[in-house]
């Protein structure tokens, strides 16, 4: 498998972050349980700093040939503006 072996706890670094966070979920994921993304989004300190976008219909390896998910990576959504 081309898959990471190493387990890489990400939530443990989210205290580092002091920026917005856009969390773009695919609806169909087989790859990344849905249950371990939810934990990633809580392990953040300031519920405000992550903004969750679901991606109906998306699975994780064509989530980026929807258009909304290209918005939120290159675009500027409005809740960072606010921030």
């Amino acid at each position: 498998s081309l898959l990471i072996k190493d387990a890489f706890d990400s939530a443990d670094y989210t205290n580092r972050l002091a920026c917005p966070v856009i969390g773009i979920i695919a609806e169909h994921d087989a790859v990344i349980p849905r249950w371990s993304t939810d934990d990633l989004v809580d392990s953040f300190q300031d519920p405000g700093q992550v903004q969750v976008s679901i991606l109906q219909g998306r699975g994780h390896n064509d989530v980026q040939l929807d258009p909304q998910y290209w918005a939120l990576v290159y675009g500027r959504p409005q809740w960072l503006h606010d921030q």
